[in-house]
């Protein structure tokens, strides 16, 4: 975990960071990213719903509504600067 997420710890907890390559679909897992114009990191549920050829993850909400479309991961984009988590199990 690195210092810019230790503000989401409690969110973090359990969880363990991993690579883009490491999801599959149907995971459910956690991510940070840089904000948009603001100092620290914004902490993120989502569930992987597809991932194309090129590894773009596309995921949606833990409860899906009609307002909330499914969203892509551009892992690419530096400026956001993508971390992911999975749960461990015990």
């Amino acid at each position: 975990m690195t210092s810019t997420d230790k503000e989401n710890f409690d969110k973090l907890r359990g969880f363990t960071e991993i690579s883009n390559k490491d999801l599959n679909i149907n995971d459910h897992f956690r991510y940070t990213c840089d904000k948009y114009k603001e100092y620290g990191r914004d902490c993120k549920y989502g569930i992987v719903v597809e991932i194309d050829d090129d590894g773009e993850i596309t995921a949606q909400c833990y409860k899906p509504r009609p307002e909330y479309k499914p969203f892509e991961l551009n892992t690419d984009n530096s400026y956001k600067n993508f971390r992911f988590y999975k749960k461990i199990k015990n």
